[in-house]
């Protein structure tokens, strides 16, 4: 082979190369370009998720918070109509016990005043028997 054929091979084969490379840099540069989009595609799902994940969060503690307050609030009231039905049965009990202590005071006067009133008319019929017999004149 004589010199000037190796130099135009060589020229060939350096061109092939710097083709070779260009074709390899673009290759290379698609591949990161996609990497690069895959990349930022992954990492905007991934800020999706994490976004979705913390409203879920927040959703959650807020439905725990207020089920806890809601909660709270019904004993609350529970507590409170429990109070209020105690002092009515408190009260109630007073006034029954006012009314069994009026009941039995009437019935204590009926009763002394139907003792009096028995006492009285033995009296008068023990008059009136005297004066009887006074009148008929027969006296025991």
């Amino acid at each position: 082979m004589d010199t000037k054929s190796l130099q135009m091979e060589n020229r060939y084969l350096k061109e092939m190369i710097q083709a070779l490379r260009n074709e390899l840099e673009q290759i290379d540069a698609v591949r990161d370009e996609a990497i690069q989009r895959a990349l930022g595609s992954a990492n905007d799902e991934i800020n999706q998720l994490k976004s979705v994940t913390f409203a879920l969060r927040e959703e959650l503690e807020k439905a725990a918070f207020e089920k806890a307050e809601s909660l709270q609030k019904k004993e609350v009231a529970a507590n409170a109509e429990m109070d209020q039905l105690k002092k009515t049965i408190r009260a109630l009990r007073d006034e029954l016990e006012q009314y069994r202590i009026h009941c039995e005071e009437m019935i204590q006067n009926c009763t002394r005043e139907s003792r009096d009133e028995i006492l009285q008319l033995k009296e008068t019929i023990k008059a009136l028997r005297q004066r009887l017999e006074e009148q008929n004149g027969t006296k025991k």
